[in-house]
């Protein structure tokens, strides 16, 4: 019996350094963009970033946002949240805090995840704004972070004067 309790205690151990997080805590996370079709990442960290406000192929905008994330999480059916807030306004951009479930692919250095659709319902009031995105994540182990970075949109639709 001895002999059995050791050798759970030892595998157990062994799972706690396997770079997989077991309990709760928190970990690194980037948020940045994409490129125009969705892809890449683009760092939101190193100069005045505009990125263009898409047209979605449903009429509705958004733009696109991407994650990296330290190689701690479990990158299996992470939990992500992100929230928009107009800094010249105070106020929430529209729609809100919009829910993810996505999985993130391993580079083998760090998790990413990229072409996360941050809708914008009324790009008008927002463009040239500085507009702060805000990223939670949590995964299924409940391991967490935040990161958020400021924006200033861009968007060549139609505004009514």
């Amino acid at each position: 019996m001895r002999a059995v309790t050791w050798l759970l205690l030892l595998s157990l151990a062994g799972c706690a350094t396997s770079g997989v997080s077991t309990v709760g805590g928190t970990s690194g996370v980037r948020i940045g963009g994409a490129n125009e079709d969705g892809t890449g990442f683009v760092d939101w960290h190193s100069a005045t970033v505009s990125p263009t406000i898409v047209m979605g192929p449903q009429g509705g905008q958004h733009v696109w946002v991407s994650l990296r994330t330290d190689r701690d999480f479990y990158a299996s059916k992470m939990r992500i949240t992100i929230a928009m807030t107009d800094l010249d306004t105070g106020e929430v951009v529209k729609p809100g805090e919009i829910p993810f479930t996505r999985t993130l692919v391993d580079d083998g250095q760090e998790l990413q995840v990229s072409g996360i659709t941050a809708y914008i319902k009324e790009p008008c009031k927002i463009k040239g704004h500085h507009v702060r995105v805000h990223a939670d994540v949590e995964d299924l182990v409940g391991l967490t972070g935040s990161d958020e970075a400021v924006i200033t949109p861009t968007w060549s639709g139609y505004c009514t004067p």
